[in-house]
């Protein structure tokens, strides 16, 4: 699995969540093929409670991805760190970052 070097995206909670979904927790799982457990920065154990919207860091991709984190790293607005893989797009026309 890869690592992705992201930052969070401010002001993103009322980021309209597909409708077949409840919660961007829940689309990460449907879209990814996985089933979060743990917060997926790279130093944490903690459990993912949070779908978070995140961008990638020194990338001239500026789209938007969904992982889960901890409600402590989902809240770590101004810190760009490292997380695992997959990263699920906010838009579905692209790519998931595996």
């Amino acid at each position: 699995m890869a690592t992705y070097k992201v930052k969070n995206l401010n002001g993103t909670s009322d980021n309209k969540l597909p409708t077949a979904y409840s919660s961007w927790l829940e689309y990460w799982s449907e879209i990814t093929g996985e089933t979060p457990v743990f917060c997926m920065h790279s130093d944490c154990l903690f459990i993912a409670n949070h779908g978070a919207h995140v961008k990638l860091v020194n990338s001239s991709n500026n789209a938007w991805y969904i992982t889960p984190l901890c409600s402590q790293h989902n809240l770590a607005n101004k810190e760009e760190f490292y997380v695992s893989g997959p990263l699920a797009p906010v838009n579905p026309s692209n790519p998931i970052l595996k």
